[in-house]
């Protein structure tokens, strides 16, 4: 009885562990700044396919960093993707890279707001970075 006791609190320490790492919360400020993308700037849009369905990213460059992120992805999970687009513009900013969003809950979200980005990104540098079709 004790050895099936110990291994379903096992598993039970294991589970909450995983969960937890779900939903970790990345200070923006703890994100390193990236590399200036030339000397670009603009605003374009590009959108992709979230979890609950379109995820449009407003992506705004100036002098090769990306000052302004707006993401609009409301058929998105609110507490799981949506928090995920609450967080986003910051962390895309502060690194000054598409590739900082990070969440293993809302992963459909994740992929959907950097592939919409890479879009926007290859519009403002004529191609030079991101990718008409969104992949790396």
């Amino acid at each position: 009885m004790t050895k099936k006791l110990l291994t379903l609190l096992a598993g039970a320490a294991a589970i909450s562990l995983l969960l937890a790492a779900c939903f970790v919360e990345y200070d923006p400020a703890d994100v390193p700044q990236g590399e200036p993308m030339g000397t670009y700037s603009g605003t374009e849009t590009g959108s992709n396919q979230g979890y609950g369905g379109p995820v449009t990213v407003t992506l705004t460059l100036a002098a090769g960093y990306i000052t302004g992120v707006d993401i609009d992805g409301k058929q998105e999970t609110p507490a799981i993707g949506g928090q995920l687009i609450k967080r986003a513009p910051a962390l895309i900013i502060n690194a000054n890279s598409l590739d900082a969003i990070s969440s293993a809950s809302a992963a459909f979200t994740r992929d959907g707001i950097i592939k919409a980005g890479r879009k926007a990104l290859y519009k403002i540098t004529d191609g030079d970075f991101g990718s008409e079709d969104g992949s790396k």
